[in-house]
């Protein structure tokens, strides 16, 4: 394993005091793995083994992780993918889905690739070989560099939506053919457009058990400048879109920090949504009308100051009992939320202390909960076995050694599947030469 990987490992603890469930062999391991990792800086590739580079990187992960396991860490080197673009929003956002897995095994992802292509920068990439090639499928109509695209795979119909240049958000479907790897355009339709009234950015979707379909996207009123979040429905064919008349969380124009993220639920329809440094849940039923206002609470308040322009440090997934899973970063933590279906209750834990995530990603893999999160620029993968009860950290995902100049993992933006079978293929964003670039990840589990 690269020199390189074991520099990045080393945490910035910044004086913060370990947990107390790990701070006995914590506090141990701490100066052991920053005396193993300083030494290893001064040395050139392959002078150490892998057994002693993974005791270092160890020995510091260990110091950041809080109720986590560590003892089974796999080291895991990350290789460089063909795609590439000119924005650093080629894979954003947080709460948005942008990869899904078809029944064929084959892996899809949606990137922007800026001014890479003679317009139309969204554009859906497949593999077929765990992630060996990628090939270039279809472009999204109506896109540019600021795009983010949001989706979910039904079937072999890929449903997705997408923010316009010109504030509008459009809806559009695509039809796999399973073995074949060919994509083809069933529609592509305007879902909301605020004319001069207002501009619609950062959409996400779920359709619920009734064949509903919902979209929440934020919206910025251009007279006053407030910015507030918005829902619209779909429930004909062809598609007739509503406003359902709700606005959720605070109207102001203090920051347009917010986002919102659609998940069915057992009985209904549910939203994860952020308002400044506030999490909120909204619910509704199936059977209650659309005139009925969504059940609301309040989950998470955050006092780390954290600057993200939209709240998208959420990842949200649902397994087969509908229970949901959600992924969090607050000042450089970790924290995992669950929703259990029968009772509707919310519990929350954190699964590390302070190790700079801000990029993180949920996956369910075969009745497991994975957490993705970076690790400095590094990435590790927090594995439950028993539905979110208990995590152990599985692998850390380390870069190639050592990078020339010219490359970055500054800004690590991570995405995975909400759902797979497995292998889990994790990809995660760089800078070569000015250049965005997305490297490969591809994780043994289950």
């Amino acid at each position: 394993m690269a020199v390189h990987a074991v520099r990045l490992g080393v945490p910035q603890v910044k004086g913060k005091a370990v947990a107390a469930t790990v701070a006995g062999r914590v506090a141990v391991a701490h100066v052991v793995g920053l005396r193993l990792a300083e030494g290893l800086m001064k040395r050139k590739p392959g002078k150490w083994t892998h057994a002693v580079q993974r005791m270092a990187l160890v020995a510091c992960i260990a110091c950041g992780c809080a109720g986590s396991a560590f003892a089974a860490v796999t080291m895991l080197d990350g290789t460089p993918t063909t795609m590439q673009s000119n924005t650093e929003r080629m894979i954003s956002l947080r709460h948005q889905e942008h990869m899904w897995e078809t029944s064929d095994g084959a892996t899809h992802v949606i990137v922007n690739r800026g001014e890479l292509t003679a317009g139309d920068s969204l554009q859906l990439y497949s593999t077929f070989d765990h992630g060996l090639t990628w090939v270039a499928g279809p472009r999204l109509s109506y896109s540019d560099r600021y795009s983010t695209s949001d989706g979910y795979l039904a079937g072999d119909i890929l449903y997705l939506t997408h923010a316009t240049p010109a504030g509008a958000i459009r809806f559009t479907r695509l039809q796999y053919v399973p073995g074949s790897g060919t994509w083809s355009q069933l529609s592509s339709e305007l879902a909301y457009f605020g004319g001069d009234r207002a501009v619609a950015i950062n959409p996400a979707m779920a359709v619920d058990a009734l064949g509903t379909i919902w979209i929440a996207f934020v919206a910025t009123d251009t007279a006053t400048g407030n910015n507030y979040i918005k829902m619209l429905r779909s429930t004909t064919v062809p598609r007739v879109w509503a406003d359902t008349g709700f606005v959720f969380g605070a109207v102001d124009n203090a920051s347009i920090e917010r986002s919102a993220r659609p998940v069915a639920t057992a009985t209904g329809i549910g939203m994860v949504y952020t308002v400044h440094e506030k999490i909120y849940w909204a619910s509704r039923e199936n059977s209650w009308k659309p005139s009925t206002a969504w059940k609301r609470q309040q989950l998470f308040s955050s006092t780390a100051s954290d600057n993200d322009p939209y709240a998208s440090h959420f990842s949200v997934a649902a397994d087969a009992a509908r229970n949901i899973h959600m992924a969090i970063s607050d000042g450089g933590r970790v924290g995992y939320f669950r929703f259990d279906a029968p009772s509707r209750v919310w519990s929350v834990k954190w699964l590390s202390n302070d190790i700079n995530a801000g990029y993180i990603q949920t996956t369910v893999i075969d009745g497991s909960v994975v957490v993705a999160a970076n690790y400095n620029s590094d990435v590790l993968v927090f594995r439950s076995v028993d539905g979110g009860g208990s995590f152990e950290v599985s692998h850390a995902l380390v870069h190639p050694d050592p990078p020339s100049p010219e490359v970055s993992y500054q800004y690590p933006r991570i995405e995975t599947t909400a759902t797979t079978n497995g292998p889990m293929l994790l990809l995660q964003q760089y800078v070569d030469s000015d250049v965005q670039r997305l490297l490969l990840f591809n994780v043994p589990l289950p």
